[in-house]
């Protein structure tokens, strides 16, 4: 049976209304998951961190640039992220001494753009680096986001930090 665009558009519309009431019943009861599992719709959970305050949260910029801190803040405003929710940490001693585990479950942070960091660092256990240990615990961290090349090397250039930035939730949450 096809129907018009008229009944069709009918349907749209109860069956939007109802599953609307369906998510946020299952959402209060905390059985989201389970009901987005049987849906068939898993898949459109986030898979990191997504508690972060919105008002204030910043994004961390880690690791070796190619590209200075002004430009960075001029991409930043570009794509429509206030320059001053931009942190930067790209002094290879600073990072070799940063303890990760001040990351962790922290809301003040909406995503991590990593770029060429050293493998050893504090706070990240028996992991191999800072970035496999967040990509191990993605619930547990602000969203990881690489800055890399088109061959996928992490490189910190305007061209990578862009591409970076737009995948960043705090990006997608000001589109949204």
């Amino acid at each position: 049976m096809v129907l018009s665009t008229t009944e069709l558009n009918r349907v749209i519309t109860y069956v939007y209304a109802k599953l609307s009431t369906e998510l946020t019943i299952a959402n209060r009861n905390n059985e989201l998951e389970e009901y987005l599992s049987k849906i068939g719709c898993k898949d459109c959970m986030a898979n990191h961190n997504t508690c972060y305050l919105a008002h204030s949260a910043k994004i961390l910029v880690i690791g070796d640039m190619s590209i200075d801190d002004r430009s960075v803040r001029k991409i930043a405003k570009k794509c429509g992220i206030k320059p001053n929710r931009i942190e930067i940490i790209n002094d290879y001693e600073k990072l070799t001494n940063l303890n990760f585990e001040k990351y962790r479950n922290n809301m003040n942070y909406s995503d991590i753009i990593v770029g060429p960091t050293p493998h050893k660092a504090k706070g990240i256990g028996g992991y191999s680096s800072a970035i496999s240990m967040m990509e191990h615990n993605p619930e547990e961290y602000p969203k990881l986001v690489k800055a890399e090349t088109a061959t996928g090397k992490l490189k910190l250039t305007a061209t990578s930090f862009e591409a970076a930035l737009r995948q960043t939730q705090q990006y997608l949450d000001n589109i949204n």
